[in-house]
């Protein structure tokens, strides 16, 4: 409870769930899916696992109430869910995740994937310049504010533009929409 305490007091958390199948009888082979939640306090560099059966927004709610901040996570609905929820919650996204999608449509749309694999590139450039400078939280917000903000907002348009030239079914199409529906938590 008391490391609880600590991660759940931070003001940023990461987290991510992963399916685990689960033996409910080793000698019959029989299993359910479970899943492993992990939550990652960044700052402090704390880790923290919970597990359940099934995937929905109960359990992560139930430790979530005592947080109050920034959730950065991938785009499972239960996150925003959880940020319908929960007032205290502020949610954004992983950009890694959006690289993802485009990195897998690369066979669909080699050029539209390439740029947006470019643009990513450049802001995770960005974040490697301040861990280098070892910059605090203040000057690293000046250095995206002056390097990073150019290239997403770039990166933003783009994704609006691309989206009208592409099938909504193909992989480059489903790579744009991701991003797209998760670009105000970006």
């Amino acid at each position: 409870e008391a490391y609880k305490k600590v991660i759940f007091g931070s003001f940023y958390l990461q987290m991510d769930e992963t399916r685990l199948k689960v033996l409910e009888d080793a000698k019959k082979g029989k299993a359910h899916l479970g899943f492993l939640w992990a939550v990652f306090d960044p700052i402090n560099r704390l880790p923290f696992f919970f597990y359940q059966v099934g995937r929905d927004h109960k359990g992560p709610k139930k430790l979530l109430q005592r947080f109050a901040g920034v959730l950065q996570c991938d785009g499972f609905s239960v996150y925003e869910t959880l940020n319908a929820k929960l007032d205290a919650l502020a949610l954004m996204n992983c950009m890694a995740h959006i690289r993802r999608e485009f990195f897998d449509a690369q066979g669909n749309d080699p050029e539209r994937a390439a740029t947006a694999l470019t643009l990513i590139k450049l802001l995770y450039q960005v974040e490697e310049k301040a861990r280098q400078m070892g910059l605090s939280a203040e000057l690293r917000l000046e250095l995206r504010l002056k390097e990073s903000k150019p290239v997403f907002d770039t990166f933003g348009e783009w994704l609006r533009t691309e989206y009208n030239k592409v099938t909504p079914a193909s992989a480059i199409g489903k790579a744009i929409q991701y991003a797209l529906n998760r670009w105000k938590n970006m």
